[in-house]
């Protein structure tokens, strides 16, 4: 019997040349010694075929196969004809955060949208486990595991399918590749309840502006929530997958001057890119908040401002959909079709059911016209230029850094063979020895 620890429907991000390494851990008889691996297509044009094998020991094995982009059924057997198959993905990975418009806290929504067998989304059930882990904040509650949006019906862990995920498809139909989806956005929340999360300083909410908590109520600075849920899915999913970029809807519940919602948008960005090292961010600009004494809809410019300084000066952040198009002559010549207009927000601020159907497509057109400026976050690069990565746990030293012309190599065995410190001494020999080379010195 073959037992995957690889969990099912996985998306791991491509890279920029559409590949990537793909984790095969699980285990089987001990009296194996190989399995091979195949990747077909799920559809015809949905990738490319591939077929590897795998060394067993001890009834274990936990290697790595680099594919190119695509949605695979993953087929693997041993030499007793035993075998498993489950999905598994390269193509693109997206974090969502923000405030109650970006995780679709509203009144219905439309489900009628199209949504693709390739958009999966973190196995998570907000009507089951939600209320423990908001109490909680107990990351187990959100597991290393993955599911078709079509058939979770929501993104998690704060978000129904069809904005989103209708986005998804529009972009997996688009670039050919499946999508993995997850939203850490929460209602009500302001970017400074974040970054105070993520420095430890007490903070307060609309109707206790002392920090002191009312019953019921979800933001906690000592967690932190809403930070905390981000810095799990970073550490313990992102960690693995990888990640394109981060799509953000912030800013409408922040009061302060423009100067500092564009700080703590910044600092925000920056926390992230601790743990995924230069990600993209796509800034969704939009301020319209409530109406006018004289009825016209309310403006808030400090926070359009903010949001328009961030794309503008914090590397690696880009201009997301404009949802004051056409309505604030924020923008003009703005395509009207697509424009959200007075009669798509049901309360004169968050989005109706014709409101999220023009978001998805926003957001889809946005990510589709740069993603290719967008720098991804890469967790395992691929060591060789092939279909198949034959020496997958290489350390690659470009030859362009050496005065041979020659690429370094040295070779990285499991942790049970070598330790975290000796992986560290054996780069830092590497590092010397290109130093030296440079030199010059014999």
């Amino acid at each position: 019997m073959i037992t995957l620890e690889t969990p099912d429907n996985l998306i791991i991000q491509r890279d920029l040349t559409g590949r990537a390494v793909l984790p095969i851990k699980g285990s089987c008889a001990r009296s194996v010694t190989t399995i091979t691996i195949q990747l077909t297509p799920v559809k015809t044009g949905w990738g490319t075929e591939l077929s590897t094998t795998m060394a067993v020991q001890g009834g274990n094995f936990n290697d790595t196969v680099t594919a190119k982009s695509g949605w695979y059924t993953m087929s693997i057997t041993n030499e007793a004809q035993e075998s498993i198959t489950q999905k598994i993905g390269v193509g693109e990975v997206f974090m969502i955060t923000g405030h109650s418009i970006a995780s679709n806290n509203g009144r219905g929504y439309p489900e009628d949208l199209a949504i693709n067998e390739r958009v999966m989304t973190i196995d998570y059930d907000n009507s089951t486990v939600g209320d423990e882990y908001n109490r909680t904040l107990n990351g187990a509650l959100i597991p290393f595991k993955f599911v078709p949006v079509a058939v979770r019906k929501q993104i998690p862990i704060n978000s129904d399918p069809q904005h989103w995920g209708h986005m998804a498809h529009r972009l997996s139909e688009q670039l050919n590749v499946p999508v993995l989806l997850m939203n850490c956005a929460y209602g009500g929340s302001s970017l400074e309840m974040w970054v105070k999360g993520i420095r430890g300083e007490k903070y307060g909410y609309f109707d206790n502006p002392d920090g002191e908590r009312a019953p019921g109520q979800v933001f906690n600075w000592e967690k932190p929530l809403p930070y905390g849920t981000m810095r799990h899915m970073m550490q313990n999913i992102i960690a693995k997958t990888g990640l394109r970029a981060v799509l953000s809807h912030h800013g409408e519940n922040d009061r302060t001057p423009a100067d500092q919602v564009a700080e703590y948008y910044k600092t925000l960005i920056d926390t992230s890119r601790t743990f995924a090292p230069g990600v993209s961010w796509l800034i969704c600009r939009s301020c319209v908040s409530g109406r006018n004494a004289d009825g016209s809809l309310g403006k808030l410019t400090e926070v359009r401002k903010a949001q328009e300084k961030v794309i503008h000066t914090v590397k690696d952040c880009y201009a997301g959909p404009d949802y004051d198009a056409a309505m604030n002559d924020l923008k003009p010549g703005a395509d009207e079709v697509l424009s959200l207009t007075k009669a798509d927000r049901y309360d004169d601020l968050h989005l109706s059911v014709t409101g999220l159907r023009k978001a998805s497509v926003l957001w889809a057109d946005s990510v589709n016209q740069q993603i290719n400026l967008f720098t991804p976050f890469i967790p395992v690069k691929p060591a060789t230029q092939g279909g198949i990565n034959t020496e997958p746990n290489l350390i690659i030293v470009p030859n362009k850094y050496t005065n041979s012309g020659n690429t370094l190599t040295a070779k990285v065995e499991e942790t049970t063979g070598l330790k975290l410190h000796e992986a560290g001494l054996l780069l830092a020999l590497i590092v010397g020895g290109i130093v030296y080379l440079i030199s010059g010195k014999k």
